[in-house]
């Protein structure tokens, strides 16, 4: 989910960098000629694209987020200076660690198989 998420954001954020509001193909300076801007075209045969994650890989993607939380968790801790509270996030991020090791082969493996 993040990853569909972080890969719409990402295309959002190419298109606004692209995107200059003009819908002129020149630009001028002072007085000077137009300078023309280079156009890249370019043709599709498929127009549908199916694209499949391994579940093993969408868990990975969701402890990651929760590691995430862990981390928020840490540094509300640390702010309030909590020695406890930060000593537990610590020992469930070092489990999650494990987890999330194991979990990003897994995801690399099934990857890989369903290639």
């Amino acid at each position: 989910m993040m990853l569909v998420l972080g890969l719409i954001l990402g295309g959002g954020l190419v298109w606004l960098v692209t995107m200059d509001g003009s819908d002129d193909a020149s630009e001028t300076v002072g007085d000077t000629a137009p300078i023309d801007t280079p156009t890249v075209t370019t043709t599709s045969t498929t127009t549908d694209l199916e694209v499949t994650f391994p579940a093993e890989c969408l868990d990975l993607a969701d402890n990651t987020q929760q590691i995430l939380d862990l981390i928020d968790e840490a540094v509300a801790a640390a702010a309030d200076l909590d020695a406890g509270a930060l000593s537990d996030v610590v020992s469930e991020l070092e489990t999650a660690q494990g987890d999330l090791e194991a979990q990003s082969q897994a995801c690399e493996d099934a990857a890989n198989a369903s290639n």
